[in-house]
């Protein structure tokens, strides 16, 4: 799920383009992104004790469930209110079998660590 999610996010900076406004939405986007991540290290452990009702060990499950279901939230807003802004040519087909085996053969992408078979 998180690969599914973070590829198309880390690759939209380049769909924006280079003009003044795209920057100021990264530098913006990489203000929450600190932010989100100060929110959430901050507020575990007060979940955690909050939650926890005597059972610390439960606490930390009921914790780490809820920040589950929030990011899956926040996910499937994100995912319903994105809309592609560039549409492609009336002319040009889709064919999934073509795209997967366009990048089955793309020799850069499979040499990345991440994509390899553990043996």
């Amino acid at each position: 799920m998180y690969t599914g999610i973070n590829i198309p996010y880390n690759a939209s900076p380049g769909d924006v383009g280079r003009s003044a406004g795209a920057f100021d939405i990264q530098r913006v986007t990489l203000h929450l992104r600190l932010r989100g991540s100060t929110l959430v290290t901050a507020a575990t452990p007060f979940l955690v004790k909050w939650l926890a009702a005597g059972n610390e060990r439960l606490g930390w499950q009921l914790t780490m469930a809820f920040w589950g279901v929030a990011a899956s939230l926040l996910f499937l807003v994100t995912f319903f209110n994105t809309r592609e802004r560039i549409a492609p040519p009336p002319a040009q087909k889709t064919n999934v079998r073509q795209d997967v085996q366009d990048l089955a053969h793309m020799a850069p992408g499979w040499s990345c660590s991440s994509w390899r078979r553990s043996s």
